[in-house]
């Protein structure tokens, strides 16, 4: 590992040929969480040492699946498990360059009995750049706001942590603060239950605007002729919403 220094506004320093580089090994001591349910979403912590300071360095996969790394000092990384198709222990493998670290392992339960569960969204896509609320029914999601967080996720772990504005056992109202266009899982996180499971697809969320149709598709070049356009997620507030032709 070839430490980095930058000194401005000259840039990075160089290293001398007859320096060598420090040797400083990825260790991984202990997990705070023995075992969780196979659903994920429980908060782990590795205690160790030679960890990066820049999270997106440092990649941490179980059963398959990327961890979403929460918080990460040299010493401590916090993340959420992912979730796993079975049960039983499986090797945490933990990744910082081309060093990995396999010593660790931790046993999947079978969380599908305590976990929360999604049966609808309302709606399922909104529009990217447009702010606006997202209505969650399901199971088990408790009556306390502070022990629930929902995230929009993909394959790479949780992308937007959205605002909780209201919480019952079976109903969410949460805040969508608009973002990329792109397909991603809603999952509501209960911090002693994990993330939730969803029935039959039913958390698919995607961000999407679109246009399908233009309705006359010619007109007079001098300009007037009512046009119909016809898509996916307007913004239902026509003051913000500018057309172009040209």
């Amino acid at each position: 590992m070839i430490p980095t220094v930058y000194i401005t506004p000259y840039g990075l320093v160089g290293l001398a040929s007859n320096i060598t580089a420090p040797n400083v090994p990825l260790v991984a001591t202990s997990l705070s969480v023995a075992s969780a349910g196979n659903n994920g979403g429980v908060l782990v912590s590795i205690v160790g040492k030679g960890f990066p300071l820049d999270k997106s360095l440092m990649q941490i996969s179980i059963c398959n699946n990327l961890a979403t790394i929460k918080a990460i000092t040299n010493l401590k990384v916090d993340f959420y498990l992912p979730s796993c198709a079975s049960t039983g222990s499986k090797p945490v493998t933990i990744s910082f360059g081309s060093i990995t670290n396999t010593n660790l392992n931790i046993d999947y339960t079978d969380g599908s009995s305590s976990a929360p569960t999604i049966v609808s969204l309302n709606p399922p896509s909104a529009n990217p750049g447009v702010k606006g609320t997202l209505e969650i029914n399901g199971e088990k999601f408790g009556n306390d706001s502070s022990q629930v967080q929902v995230f929009l996720s993909n394959a790479t772990g949780k992308i937007y942590k959205l605002s909780v504005l209201k919480v019952n056992d079976t109903y969410i109202k949460t805040g969508l603060p608009g973002g990329e266009a792109g397909n991603f899982m809603v999952q509501v996180n209960i911090v002693s239950n994990g993330d939730s499971i969803a029935v039959s697809n039913s958390n698919a969320f995607s961000y999407v605007f679109s246009i399908s149709s233009v309705s006359p598709s010619t007109g007079s070049y001098f300009g007037g002729t009512l046009i119909t356009i016809q898509g996916t997620n307007f913004s239902p507030e026509y003051q913000q919403t500018l057309v172009y032709i040209g």
